[in-house]
Order: structure tokens, then sequence, then C-alpha cells
């Protein structure tokens, strides 16, 4: 299968045909395609932080670019289901970075986890966030009245 055909599912298999965390276990070493999807599925099925967390750090390790974005759904679900993530998931995530296919995870980690829980860059990331967004509502509250005050000056000569 290629990535366009990513949602495509073999016509005998369901996506909730992988449930358990062994099944789902070799389902990412095989690379099944709906790996992804099961752990998606765990996160929000299984109260357990120990047994949630190592397999959505293996489907962000997944070679299969697929995966892996689903792997940074389940991230950005386990921050708002547990309020915590591992340190193996925080440091995939920096690695994967914060402008690429870990955007929306990120975003969930700066959204959902307190300030005293995150680490370093975590921290630094949501200074940077907040910089741009007081920098984005000055540049808002400030570009309507700046325009108007230009055209009054236009007017006038």
């Amino acid at each position: 299968m290629t990535d366009h055909d990513a949602t495509r599912v073999e016509p005998d298999r369901q996506p909730d045909a992988i449930r358990t965390p062994a099944e789902i276990d070799a389902a990412l070493d095989r690379g099944d395609r709906l790996a992804g999807t099961a752990v998606i599925r765990m996160v929000f099925s299984c109260p357990d932080f120990a047994l949630v967390a190592p397999r959505v750090e293996r489907a962000l390790h997944a070679p299969d670019h697929y995966t892996r974005q689903l792997g940074c759904v389940a991230a950005g679900d386990m921050t708002r289901v547990f309020g915590r993530l591992s340190p193996g998931i925080y440091a995939r995530l920096r690695e994967l970075g914060p402008h690429r296919e870990a955007q929306d995870a990120v975003l969930d980690v700066l959204t959902f986890i307190p300030w005293a829980e995150l680490p370093p860059w975590f921290r630094w990331r949501r200074c940077v966030a907040e910089a741009q967004g007081l920098g984005q509502r000055l540049y808002y509250s400030c570009a309507e009245p700046i325009a108007s005050l230009l055209q009054r000056v236009r007017r006038r000569r």
C-alpha cells in the first residue's frame, strides 16, 4: 500500500480487529496499517497509563508515515485523557518537531499539561507560542485603526 491508500482497509479486516495490547504490539511489529488506529482506541479505552504509553511511543517510532501520524494523534489524546506523557513520548515529539507531523500533538501538550510538569523544551515552546499569540493579537488589534488613520491622512493630501 502507498501513502495514498492509507485509509483503505483490506476487505477481510476491520479497524476493530486489533484490540489487546499483545495484538497491538504484534501489529506494530509487522507494520500493520491498522496499528495506529488501534493505539488511538487504546488511549481512550484503557485506563492504565503504563499499558498505553509504550504503545504510543512505539507508534511514534514507526517507519510508516501514516502510523507515525496516528501516533501523534494518540499522543495528543493522551494529554487530554491522562494529563501527562512519558519521557520517551516527550522526546519523540520534540524530535518530530513543532512545525511538522507532531504540530498538533505539541500544541495539545502545551494546552493540557500544567507548566510545572513540562520538560524544559516544552516550557520554551509554550513561551514562544504565547509570545507569537501576543504579537498576533497586537497586530490585529492595531491593524484596523492604523489603516483607518492612513486613509484619513491620504484624503487630506
